[in-house]
């Protein structure tokens, strides 16, 4: 439901613009195409360069709640760095908060 609503007005891409991101992608391309590396891994990252443009999952869902007049409590933002810092798995358990 609030997906549909707001699905207009988030921004789904860092840079909007397509000719800027058609710059900055071609630039990263030919980068990349200067290593000295094997042409395998050179596609691998001509590919992560092409998916750098994802605007990301947590600040998208900061623009949907933020939109529904909401905030991203401590304990969220914590359990997000968390996940983001590559944090084992056995310390993002359910944590119990206390105010």
């Amino acid at each position: 439901m609030c997906t549909k609503r707001y699905s207009g007005q988030i921004p789904t891409k860092i840079v909007d613009a397509p000719d800027v991101w058609a710059a900055f992608s071609e630039a990263a391309k030919a980068l990349v195409d200067g290593l000295r590396i094997p042409e395998d891994r050179k596609l691998l990252l001509v590919d992560a360069v092409g998916r750098t443009n994802s605007m990301p999952h947590k600040a998208l869902m900061e623009s949907i709640l933020d939109r529904m007049g909401l905030r991203i409590g401590d304990a969220e933002s914590a359990a997000w760095r968390r996940v983001l810092s590559g944090t084992p798995a056995e310390l993002l358990r359910p944590r119990t908060v206390r105010r």
